[in-house]
C-alpha cells in the first residue's frame, strides 16, 4: 500500500524486498486511491481467534481496518468488495449486498465505512445521530471513530457527521490524511503539521492539547490516553495526558512505514514491532511473515504474503530492466532473468546489492528477499562521428546521435558547438542566403571564379605591379658579357663583367673582369664557367 515512486529511481518490482516510506501529498485536489493488486495478501488475526475469521478469506486481499478499541475487522478485496469478520452487535459485520467498486474502508467501534470509486461514502453498523450527507462527494479518504465518522475530500475539507468529533475547525484546511477515535479526531495537513478536534482535552478522557513541535507528519495512530504520529523519516512522536502532555520520540520505534492502535508498527523490513509505555510485552506472533499491512484494535490483524520479494532498482531516465519471469513473489531458490536496457545516449555500467557485476543480462538465484540496482553511465562513443557523444548529443544538446548534422545542413553538430551554436540551428537557409545574396566583403560562387579569373590576367599581364617577376627578368640574373678569347699564342682569357640592377628591368656595367686560363688543352675542349660558394 506505501509503494513510494521518485521522480528520479522507479522501483520494477514484483513484491518489494523493503516498504517504502509513506508520503505526504501537497498539491490539491486530491486523488482517490488506485488499487495496487501487487500488495494483496493473506489476513492473520491475533490474539483472539474467537473474533477471527470463520474461514479461509485467500490472499487476494487488498485492504484491512479495524478501530483500536473495536472488536470487528474489515476486509478489502481485489476486486472491490468487502468482507467483515468478528463482533456484530450493531450489525457493523453485515456488509450491503451489491456493495462493489470499493477503493477503501474504514472501521468505527460500532460502524463501517466503504469509499466507492465514484467518491461515494456507504455506512452501515451503528448510526449515531445524522448519517453520511446526501450531497457528498468528491471524498477521497475516509475513517471511523467511536459514534462520528470523517470523509477527506479532494479539495482538502473535511467533512464530518455523529457524534463528538465529527465538526472539523476553521483551521482544519488542506488536510491530506484523517484519523478518528473515541470521540476526537486527528488530521494531517499538506505541510505536515496535526490539527485535531472533539473530546480532545476532556478532563476524563482525550490525549490533551497537541503540542507544539510536530512536523513532517505522515501517519496517525491513537488509543487510550496517548496519540500517535508517524513521520516521513520512519521515527514516531507520541503525547498524552499520562505521565504528562509533552511531546516525545518512541525511541525503539524507527524505519516504520505504519502505526497503528498503541502501539504496533510496521518496519521497512516487513517485521511487526510493539510499544508500550508501561513496558507491556509483545504479543506479535513469531515468524509471522512478510507483513504489507497492519491494523490493531480488540484483535490485532496483519496483511502478510508467502514467498520473497524482488525489488529492482534504476532509474527510469536512464533505462529500463526488464524481468523475466515477473512474478508478485518468488521461491526460494527460484531463477529470475534481469536485462538492464540502456537509454539513448547511456550505456550499461554494472550491478549491485544482491549480485554485484557487469554481466547483463544477469540470472539471479533468488535467496530471500532481494535487492539489485541496474546502474547506467553516460555513452561517450561517437557514433555518427560529428565530434559529440551520444551522452552529449542526446543529454546535453537534445541532438541526433546517429547524425552528422542532425539539421542535414552539412555543419556538423559538434563543429555547430566549438561556435557556440545549438546543433538544432538550421544554417541551410543561412549558407543558401549568403550564396544567392552575398553581403558586402563576400562573393557568390560566380563572383569568386569571375574575380579569379581577372586577378590571374592581371597579375599575367603586369607582374611587376604585384611585386613578381617574369620569367625572363629572372633569366637575366645569369646573363652577362662572358666572352673566352683565344690569342696567337693558342692562349685562353675569360673577358666578363658584372652588371648591377635595382628593378630586374634596367642593367648598367658595375666591374669588368679578365682571368687568363693557363695549362689549357690545345686540340679541343669545352668550357663552362660556374659560381662556386664559399
Amino acid at each position: 500500500m506505501w509503494r513510494w515512486i521518485s521522480t528520479l529511481l522507479l522501483f520494477a518490482c514484483s513484491a518489494e524486498a523493503e516498504l517504502q516510506n509513506p508520503t505526504r501529498p501537497t498539491n490539491f485536489p486530491l486523488s482517490i486511491p488506485s488499487v495496487d493488486t501487487n500488495f494483496t495478501g493473506r489476513v492473520v488475526v491475533w490474539p483472539n481467534e474467537s473474533y477471527g475469521p470463520t474461514s479461509d478469506l485467500g490472499s487476494d486481499n487488498l485492504k484491512i481496518s479495524t478501530h483500536p478499541d473495536g472488536a470487528h475487522v474489515l476486509v478489502l478485496k481485489a476486486n472491490g468488495t468487502v468482507l467483515a469478520f468478528g463482533l456484530n452487535g450493531e450489525g457493523q459485520c453485515n456488509v450491503p449486498g451489491g456493495l462493489t467498486n470499493v477503493v477503501d474502508i474504514a472501521a468505527g467501534q460500532n460502524h463501517s465505512l466503504a469509499l466507492k470509486s465514484d467518491g461515494k461514502v456507504v455506512h452501515w453498523g451503528l448510526v449515531y445521530g445524522p448519517s453520511v450527507p446526501a450531497s457528498l462527494s468528491n471524498v477521497v479518504a475516509i475513517a471511523g471513530g467511536y459514534r462520528h465518522s470523517l470523509a477527506l475530500k479532494s479539495d482538502g475539507s473535511v467533512v464530518g457527521w455523529g457524534g463528538t468529533g465529527s465538526v472539523p475547525p476553521s483551521d482544519a484546511t488542506n488536510v491530506v490524511k484523517i484519523f478518528a477515535h473515541d470521540n476526537y479526531s486527528l488530521a494531517i495537513r499538506s505541510d505536515g503539521t496535526v490539527v485535531g478536534w472533539g473530546d480532545i482535552t476532556n478532563s476524563s478522557y482525550g490525549w490533551g492539547p497537541i503540542p507544539a513541535g510536530i512536523s513532517n507528519a505522515v501517519g496517525l495512530s491513537g488509543s487510550g490516553s496517548r496519540a500517535f504520529v508517524l513521520r516521513g523519516d520512519g521515527t514516531v512522536v507520541s503525547w498524552g495526558k499520562v505521565p504528562n502532555n509533552s511531546l516525545s520520540v518512541i525511541p525503539s520505534i524507527s524505519n516504520s512505514v505504519q502505526i497503528a492502535g498503541y502501539l504496533y508498527s510496521l518496519r521497512k523490513n516487513h517485521n511487526v514491532d510493539f510499544w508500550s509505555s508501561s513496558g507491556g510485552v509483545s504479543d506479535v506472533p513469531a515468524n509471522l511473515g512478510r507483513v504489507i499491512q497492519i491494523s490493531s484494535g480488540y484483535n490485532r490483524v496483519a496483511l502478510v504474503q508467502d514467498g520473497v520479494g524482488l525489488t529492482v532498482i534504476y532509474d527510469s531516465s536512464k533505462g529500463s530492466v526488464t524481468q523475466t519471469p515477473y512474478q508478485l513473489l518468488y521461491s526460494n531458490g527460484q531463477s529470475v532473468s534481469v536485462n538492464a536496457i540502456p537509454s539513448i545516449g547511456y550505456s550499461f555500467l554494472n550491478w549491485t546489492g544482491a549480485q554485484a557485476t557487469t554481466n547483463n543480462p544477469l540470472t539471479l538465484i533468488i535467496n530471500g528477499d532481494s535487492t539489485i540496482t541496474a546502474n547506467f553511465q553516460p555513452d561517450l562513443a561517437d557514433n555518427d562521428s560529428d565530434g559529440l557523444s551520444n551522452y552529449s548529443e542526446v543529454v546535453t544538446h537534445n541532438s541526433n546521435p546517429n547524425k552528422f548534422s542532425t539539421t542535414e545542413d552539412s555543419i556538423s553538430d559538434g563543429r555547430k558547438v566549438e561556435l557556440g551554436y545549438s546543433p538544432l540551428l538550421n544554417l541551410g537557409p543561412f549558407i543558401l542566403s549568403l550564396k544567392s545574396n552575398p553581403v558586402s566583403g563576400l562573393y557568390n560562387q560566380s563572383q569568386y571564379e569571375a574575380n579569379r579569373t581577372n586577378g590571374q590576367s592581371d597579375i599575367l599581364s603586369n607582374p611587376n605591379a604585384s611585386g613578381l617577376y617574369t620569367t625572363n627578368q629572372i633569366h637575366n640574373l645569369g646573363l652577362g658579357g662572358i666572352v673566352l678569347n683565344r690569342d696567337t699564342n693558342n692562349q685562353l682569357t675569360l673577358n666578363y663583367e658584372v652588371m648591377q640592377s635595382t628593378d630586374l628591368q634596367n642593367w648598367s656595367p658595375y666591374q669588368t673582369y679578365q682571368l687568363p686560363i693557363t695549362n689549357a688543352p690545345t686540340n679541343k675542349m669545352f668550357l663552362r664557367v660556374q659560381a662556386v660558394g664559399q
